[in-house]
């Protein structure tokens, strides 16, 4: 009982829907090499997977671009890494499998447009 309550109690509601996006979405990020392929995302940010390369995360902000193969344009914003925590998943022997999460700046009405747009080509949206 104890444990069931714990879970309600630290049971959080996101303040943005996320949606699973399709395979051929990617994000660049300013501080981060490499291009990465978006697991979820929505108005308040997107999650995705990397390997752990063992350096420390930066919280600070910074600039990303996501991008898709079937989209011509790309999306400019704003944002800072919120949570980062290993999947346990092993590729080598030493390379780890990260989730990071980033959390969008103030969006404005541009970048949001962008974003619709973005999330209702690329993204399983249900009704």
């Amino acid at each position: 009982m104890n444990r069931y309550l714990k879970r309600i109690l630290s049971l959080k509601l996101r303040r943005w829907r996320r949606y699973r996006v399709k395979d051929g979405a990617y994000v660049v990020l300013s501080n981060f090499p490499g291009k990465y392929q978006i697991d979820d995302i929505g108005f308040g940010g997107l999650s995705f997977h990397c390997i752990d390369t063992g350096l420390k995360t930066q919280n600070t902000h910074q600039e990303m671009k996501i991008i898709a193969d079937k989209q011509p344009q790309t999306v400019y914003l704003v944002g800072k890494v919120v949570a980062e925590s290993e999947t346990g998943e092993l590729i080598f022997e030493n390379k780890k499998i990260k989730r990071r999460c980033i959390q969008f700046d103030r969006l404005n009405h541009q970048s949001k447009k962008a974003l619709q747009d973005f999330i209702k080509n690329n993204a399983d949206v249900a009704p």
